[in-house]
């Protein structure tokens, strides 16, 4: 199989000082927009950024003052016409946002001179477009009709309580919405103007000029969109003041804004450019609500105003982020309405039209995955279990619908699908494997068929059928895609099997002179030839298209995809090497315009340094409405500006980054002397390296360790993600949704991944969300096993055990299992109002004065951490926890291992110490504690063993020691997420030694 080896990557990311101050100046004006100096009608450049106005059943895009595309409603309704400002030559514009808002303010200046003042929006409650006009001379708009439209002058009949001037526009039915689509009914607008405005036909055009004269006017767009509509909302604005309009509108965004969460609390106050990303989330957070309907769905942008599924799910992700739930939920749920009434979902639909419907090919593939994966972002984020429930059906389908396109263990490409509709991968492609559609189809039906089987909606059966096949195509999915270690785009073996439908509705691949799309403006039916491709009714009869040499290629972009959609069929490390090398590629001008938050993205999961340029460069490319754009050239925007799915997606990565990030810059105060022994105190600014800066306290005081007792790391020993039934595919800890499972090793070195030991509890059993972290001690001819349980986890995909974390037991006569579970054995509960209120689980056990002692972790429900001692003279029976922890809570430390060093005789605790800085809190050191007496330890004395310094591969969090004799040293077996990670997931198992005889730190025995 040939492989070609395509690459989409970022530019080089690098920045001279001379650029780095333009930005500084972009930054400072990023509101302020001039325009050109040409006279005449000058229309705005390709190149000017533009913004939108929109309420929900009306959007408006503007460049400036000009109004370059206008769905007056629905929003998949035709824009027939546009609204351009008849400049003088000397005239320049500056356009403002107000904050929180989609009210922009635009003033016209002669020279240093303001000579206008105009102020647009659209009505928060109809759809009208309303544009207030101060001027001191006279100035023109020029309005565009599309040669269809009627303009009928309806002046006199609404000249009752006011100076209006008026036009009722009619646009015929069958008039073209986008591509082929046509809008089925007679559509209506009108034209409205009072004050000193008037409105005055252009003589042998189609064109309109509203010529408005020193003085205030007011100008309204305004739609129905059916002719009673339309002429009942004309009566309601002559009756209502353009002053109440806009104090209602302004209402209505403050409370938007009011519902979003407040990054101005939330964001490290150290976070780089923190005020041009606090910026850049209203504008983006505004951009967004305007794009919405009413109906739910978001455009895609200006010339693309119907409902994408695959936008939709970017779009969604960042309205999740941004804390507006409502709207993300309203995304699903025009979704819901549509296939509630055809049973199916395409490509895209329209919005606000039933039965018009963009077809693609393959469109039960890629889009129906992304569905499933937006459910379970929302449910995640509310907790709307009821929703989900409502919406099931559809759900149903769109998993079920991607089973009959299978074919070895691989999906097709949507006709869609970004690298094939950006020509990046053929579209003789298509019903090759997909690696994309598959990961799409493994990651999403793991998720559904859980969610099934917990809320019983199908039969064991059909549920044990459905795991069977997604756990096949997963098992097969490296095999399929993976080759020499590199992620393919595309599997030609697909096609070559399949049987390949006779027609398809699509792209023509032939595209001749006399191709129908060519003709018709839109994609077409297509029939296979005898060369299997596909092509369209008149190309089909002009010569036989040859048949396309099967390719795989290699598109390094898709190995971002799995790091913004979380999938977890692909191991991060795995993908490492082809991130890097998109991150150092030089020579591709061309992007598109989602590329950057990916790659942040991907280099934030991996922990790497070089986010923080990346970072720099995402924000560096947004236009002065702050917005990305559809593509990039050189890393100037082209193509669609404005857009929800760009910005969405470039947003969230930001946000990610900028949660967990500071730009480490630290200024070194210091005393400088010159020859004369005259002296003076300077400043230095340092920047420092997550990987050598340590902190010098924690961010709530919290106890350090002045000590140290350094372990020489060995690095990884057990890599997550290839053990048996993919047991480990979320991490070494994390081992099957969070199960104890078996490993096996004669040097500590090499391991054996056995696979689980432990299985969830039935529904209402006390672990039937977690079975993990078990510590086992053997008895006579049994081996106790006792393990943290949880009737609570979080949603998928982690399903991180939740409070209360309990401690359950299981027994065996053999280390390896069968392990029965002891229902009957309770060893100990959280108490209410105590330093163990929310976590008791199981630790370390010592026998000690003919009793045993477990190290159990405890924690009350303001999380205060610390290590307690449990007994029992029966390791069937019931334990006795002590009235008061072994250290104060305020220490923070859980999950402990504890080892005697006989030639001093001295206990050492080691244990996991819980951190807290900018990142929040996570496991950022093994710390030990030692004592002569193991019930009794001072919490002074302690030391670190392993952290960011020593540890070879995970510079910030490290956590869950466990220690060992081997051989003459102390082996410490701990996990971590590896990089500048503190992710809970995806762990790896470590290694570490400290040489033997322990010594405790600061002596010489």
């Amino acid at each position: 199989m040939e492989t070609q080896k395509l690459i989409w990557p970022m530019k080089e990311i690098k920045f001279s000082f001379f650029a780095t101050c333009m930005i500084v100046l972009l930054l400072i004006n990023a509101l302020v927009y001039a325009e050109g100096q040409t006279s005449g009608l000058i229309p705005v450049s390709d190149h000017d950024p533009v913004h939108s106005l929109g309420n929900g059943k009306m959007c408006i895009y503007e460049k400036g003052t000009d109004i370059v595309t206008a769905y007056t409603g629905p929003y998949s309704s035709p824009s027939f016409l546009k609204l351009e400002w008849m400049k003088d030559e000397k005239a320049a514009l500056q356009s403002v946002r107000k904050p929180g808002t989609a009210i922009w303010s635009h003033t016209i200046l002669m020279g240093n001179t303001e000579t206008a003042e105009l102020l647009d929006f659209v009505d928060s409650e109809i759809p009208c477009f309303v544009r207030r006009i101060q001027t001191k001379s006279r100035i023109t708009f020029r309005m565009k009709l599309e040669k269809y439209v009627q303009a009928i002058d309806n002046s006199s009949r609404l000249n009752v309580s006011k100076a209006v001037n008026g036009r009722l526009l009619i646009v015929p039915p069958g008039t073209t919405i986008y591509q082929t689509y046509v809008y089925p009914r007679i559509l209506y607008s009108q034209i409205l103007t009072s004050g000193k405005a008037k409105i005055e036909s252009v003589p042998g055009s189609g064109m309109i000029d509203i010529i408005c004269e020193p003085g205030e006017s007011d100008l309204y767009l305004i739609g129905g969109p059916e002719y009673p509509g339309v002429i009942t909302n004309t009566w309601k604005i002559l009756e209502t003041s353009p002053e109440t309009l806009l104090t209602r509108t302004n209402r209505y965004w403050e409370n938007f804004t009011k519902s979003r969460k407040d990054f101005t609390g939330i964001l490290p106050l150290a976070a780089p450019s923190r005020s041009k990303l606090l910026q850049t989330i209203d504008d983006v957070a505004v951009l967004l609500k305007t794009q919405q309907s009413i109906q739910g769905a978001v455009l895609a942008g200006y010339p693309y105003p119907l409902g994408y599924v695959r936008d939709q799910y970017g779009v969604s992700r960042g309205l999740l982020t941004l804390g507006l739930n409502a709207e993300a939920k309203s995304i699903l749920n025009f979704y819901w309405q549509i296939w509630k009434k055809f049973g199916f979902i395409h490509n895209a639909q329209a919005i606000g039209i039933d039965g018009i419907f963009h077809i693609h090919e393959n469109d039960e593939v890629e889009s129906t995955g992304y569905l499933i994966l937006q459910a379970f972002d929302l449910v995640n984020a509310t907790h709307d279990v009821a929703f989900m429930v409502t919406i099931a059906p559809m759900l149903d389908w769109a998993f079920n619908s991607q089973k009959k396109w299978l074919v070895k263990d691989m999906l097709p490409f949507n006709g869609d699908e970004t690298y094939v509709a950006g020509g990046m991968l053929p579209r003789s492609a298509l019903n090759d494997g997909s690696a994309e559609a598959t990961m799409l189809f493994v990651e999403s039906g793991q998720k559904y068929l859980e969610w099934v089987s917990t809320q019983k909606r199908w039969t064991k059966e059909v549920i044990a059928e459905n795991k069977a096949l997604v756990a096949r195509v997963k098992a097969n999915f490296k095999n399929n895609f993976l080759h020499d270690n590199v992620l393919l785009t595309n599997n030609p073996e697909r096609a070559k099997v399949a049987d390949l439908p006779k027609f398809r509705h699509g792209v023509c691949e032939a595209a001749g002179p006399n191709c129908l799309m060519t003709k018709y403006q839109g994609i077409v039916w297509t029939e296979r030839n005898e060369n299997d491709r596909y092509v369209c009714a008149n190309c089909i009869s002009e010569g036989l298209l040859p048949r396309a040499d099967p390719k795989a290629y290699n598109l390094l972009s898709v190995a971002l995809a799995p790091f913004y959609m979380n999938f977890s069929i692909m191991p991060y490390d795995q993908l490492k090497p082809a991130v890097m090398e998109i991150l150092n590629k030089k020579d591709e001008p061309r992007t598109v315009g989602y590329d950057y938050g990916f790659l942040l993205t991907a280099l934030t999961k991996l922990g790497k340094p070089e986010a923080s340029s990346v970072y720099d460069k995402t924000l560096s490319v947004l236009d002065q409405r702050g917005a990305w754009a559809e593509y990039y050239l050189n890393d100037q925007p082209y193509g669609t500006r404005c857009r929800p799915w760009e910005s969405a997606i470039n947003l969230e990565a930001l946000i990610g980054w900028a949660m967990n990030a500071n730009d480490s810059i630290y200024t070194l105060f210091h005393t400088a002397f010159n020859t004369n022994n005259y002296s003076s105190v300077g400043m230095l600014k340092l920047k420092l390296t997550i990987d050598t800066l340590q902190p010098v306290k924690y961010l709530d005081n919290r106890p350090l360790a002045k000590y140290r007792m350094d372990a020489e790391d060995v690095g990884v020993v057990l890599h997550y993600g290839n053990g048996p039934d993919s047991c480990d595919f979320q991490g070494a800890r994390e081992a099957v949704g969070w199960l104890a499972c078996l490993a096996t090793s004669k040097d500590l070195v090499i391991w054996d991944k056995k696979g689980k030991i432990l299985d969830f509890g039935k529904n209402g059993e006390p672990d039937q969300a977690a079975a993990t972290s078990p510590w086992i001690i053997k008895e006579g001819n049994y081996w106790h096993m006792f393990y943290l349980g949880s009737p609570n986890a979080t949603l998928a995909p982690d399903y991180i055990p939740a409070f209360p974390y309990l401690t359950l037991k299981a027994k065996s006569k053999e280390i390896y299992g069968p392990w029965t579970k002891q229902r009957n054995v309770i060893p100990f509960k959280p108490k209410e109002n105590s330093f163990y209120s929310s976590t008791c689980s199981p630790g370390y056990i010592i026998k000690h004065n003919n009793e045993y002692l477990m190290y159990i972790s405890t924690a009350d429900f303001s999380i205060k951490r610390t290590i307690c001692i449990a007994r029992t003279p029966d390791l069937d029976g019931a334990w006795k926890i002590d009235s008061l922890p072994i250290v104060p809570p305020t220490e923070q430390i859980e999950n402990s291992s504890v080892y005697y060093e006989e030639a001093n005789q001295t206990w050492f605790l080691f244990t996991n110490h819980i951190g807290y800085d900018a990142h929040g809190e996570y496991t950022d050191a093994i710390w030990v504690y030692w004592s002569k007496d193991p019930e009794k330890w001072n919490p002074d004395n302690k030391a670190i063993v392993l952290d960011g310094t020593n540890c070879n591969w995970s510079h910030r969090c490290i956590g869950m020691p466990t220690v060992i004799k081997h051989q003459n040293r102390l082996a410490l077996l701990y996990d971590a997420p590896g990089e500048n990670s503190n992710s809970h997931m995806r762990r790896s198992i470590g290694l570490a030694f400290l040489k033997l005889p322990l010594v405790v730190p600061g002596t010489s025995h």
